[in-house]
């Protein structure tokens, strides 16, 4: 057998024992019973970037539509996350919800959005 069948069977049974790792993981993680530590927000960045209309690709087809080059601007999404101190299932959400919070002055409050990881 050559080095590259030994190669490929051993990928498979690590293939194999990592699908099992996951399922593992999932169990012990879904019969938890949480204790989530402080929340850290994580923003996802998408830089800027250029879709390339049809003639900067080198494709022109004769119709009568060209697709001119498109300026993507960069985007900050809000993202916050939290980890399980117990097993350390790591949980994250863009979702946020109005909370009341009390003002420093009495009758002075006002509501903020905080986020929201689908618990009650």
């Amino acid at each position: 057998m050559s080095d590259a069948h030994t190669i490929r069977d051993e990928a498979k049974k690590l293939e194999s024992e990592l699908h099992r790792k996951w399922k593992q993981l999932e169990e012990i993680e879904h019969t938890c019973q949480h204790e989530w530590g402080g929340v850290e927000y994580v923003p996802i960045y998408r830089p800027e970037h250029k879709n390339l209309g049809d003639l900067s690709r080198g494709v022109y087809l004769g119709v009568d539509t060209i697709l001119s080059d498109t300026y993507v601007p960069a985007v900050n999404t809000r993202q916050w996350q939290r980890t399980c101190n117990k097993c350390g299932k790591i949980q994250k959400t863009t979702a946020v919800k109005k909370k009341s919070v009390p003002g420093t002055i009495p009758g002075c409050g006002g509501e903020v959005e905080v986020p929201h990881f689908g618990d009650k």
